[in-house]
């Protein structure tokens, strides 16, 4: 079975080249479906719902030409069937002239009735999203280090710019484990996607200020801490973003700026642990949607709940990221969605 979203249409190119395709296996109940439309209609006019018994079908549908992207929604650790699917589809190809000796010969006949393993298409990439029942998977579930995996809340820092990078070659960093390799690869990767946003005036004193707006965008930087608006600040200063810094219970600028990180502290040492979000932050993200209301706003928060991203996002968060995050990633998401 192969479902769309529909509501998008793919604009014909004016340059035959290939299409790029993405596809998604997993839930798609309101949370999952909230990140999903969060994918800019410029990565992907028409995303493919799939079930994993679809995939196999999927890859070999797709012309080998094209660039095929598949994510996989791991929900829970016991999602044996999607693990399956990613073993499958992540194992090595089997050598064509390889001896049959007794031994190989009773496995073939003994797996004969085993699922259908998926062709594979050397311009398929595929990765895993981690949902919050994963965490802290690598003491107690590791995954092997040459599967591509984010969790869930790295969706505007890691997944999106993911999705971005399809056509860039990766570093090929042979000297260190697949998994660190990557994410040198993705933060390489990220920017250099912003540097096609940006311009060097000259060749002596390179300089990276945006050349896609008329004057360099502005981010204004919320927070309870000064020392962590001024972290925010220079780290966007690099990349020629003009910031404005503020306090939280400071008064706040009336001013419409390109995007809003805001920074709140999670939670007192006082305060009880709830079940529910933070009551403040939701009033600050339903203030901030009202009053600026073409802002993208970034929540950054330390200690991210899966029950709780639904209410941030209907409160008028855009994207969340989980310190340490990738910066590159998160700015790259705030140009797509401009």
């Amino acid at each position: 079975m192969k479902r769309g979203r529909g509501s998008r249409e793919i604009a014909t190119p004016q340059i035959e080249q290939a299409e790029p395709l993405l596809a998604w296996c997993g839930s798609t109940d309101p949370a999952w479906r909230t990140l999903l439309e969060a994918i800019p209609e410029s990565l992907a006019p028409n995303i493919e719902l799939l079930r994993c018994n679809d995939v196999s079908d999927w890859i070999a549908q797709c012309e080998p030409a094209k660039n095929i992207q598949l994510l996989v929604g791991l929900e829970h650790r016991n999602d044996h069937h999607a693990l399956e699917l990613l073993t499958q589809i992540a194992a090595p190809p089997t050598p064509k002239n390889t001896p049959q000796t007794a031994s190989t010969t009773h496995r073939k006949k003994s797996s004969t009735t085993s699922r259908t393993r998926p062709k594979p298409n050397q311009s398929l990439a595929f990765a895993a999203v981690l949902g919050e029942d994963w965490q802290g998977h690598r003491r107690t579930f590791p995954l092997p280090d040459s599967l591509e995996t984010f969790y869930w809340y790295q969706w505007f820092d890691g997944v999106l710019p993911w999705i971005q990078s399809r056509d860039l070659l990766p570093a090929n960093n042979q000297q260190l484990s697949p998994r660190v390799g990557r994410i040198i690869d993705r933060s390489e990767q990220a920017k250099s996607i912003l540097r096609a946003h940006l311009q060097q005036p000259s060749m002596q004193q390179p300089s990276m200020q945006l050349a896609a707006m008329p004057e360099p965008r502005t981010c204004w930087v919320l927070s309870d801490e000064p020392k962590s608006v001024a972290l925010w600040q220079s780290l966007l200063e690099q990349y020629g973003v003009r910031t404005i810094g503020s306090l939280i219970n400071d008064a706040w600028p009336t001013l419409q700026t390109d995007c809003i990180f805001y920074a709140p502290e999670s939670r007192s040492a006082q305060a009880p642990v709830s079940v529910e979000p933070n009551p403040r932050i939701v009033s600050d993200l339903r203030s901030l949607r009202d009053e600026h209301p073409t802002s993208f706003i970034v929540l950054f928060h330390p200690f991210l709940r899966w029950n709780d991203w639904p209410i941030f996002h209907k409160s008028g968060a855009d994207a969340i990221a989980c310190p340490p995050c990738s910066l590159e990633g998160i700015l790259t998401t705030c140009f797509l969605h401009r």
